[in-house]
């Protein structure tokens, strides 16, 4: 999401939701707050990314995996169970650079304007 300033003026600096963080779902790190093992915080990971890939659910899913937890069993088993999942089910994996390159090329495409009848839209 692109942010405005208090005058309502769009400005080069963009957010997005972090949805899957080893600190908020996995035990070890002091901050946890699920305290789950790695594997079932793997399995939260899994209903997110299978949910983003249903029934036109589409949805970036950025997750969080620091490095100084890594060490910490759970979290390698999350993190790479989680990377491991969404590569068998074909989604990319994006670095925060590739992300916001990709945002700011989908900025700038204009959107056409396309007209259907019902819920069917014409082909190209």
């Amino acid at each position: 999401m692109q942010m405005v300033d208090a005058t309502g003026h769009t400005i080069p600096i963009y957010q997005q939701v972090t949805s899957l963080i080893d600190e908020q779902l996995v035990t070890g790190p002091s901050s946890s707050q699920e305290n789950l093992d790695g594997a079932s915080a793997a399995n939260i990971s899994k209903q997110v990314i299978d949910a983003s890939l249903t029934d036109g659910n589409y949805a970036a899913i950025m997750t969080q995996f620091h490095v100084d937890y890594y060490g910490y069993g759970d979290v390698t088993t999350f993190a790479e169970s989680t990377m491991a999942y969404a590569e068998s089910k074909g989604v990319p994996i994006w670095s925060a650079d590739d992300w916001l390159r990709f945002t700011k090329a989908r900025q700038v495409r204009p959107l056409e304007r396309r007209r259907g009848t019902g819920r069917a839209l014409p082909s190209h």
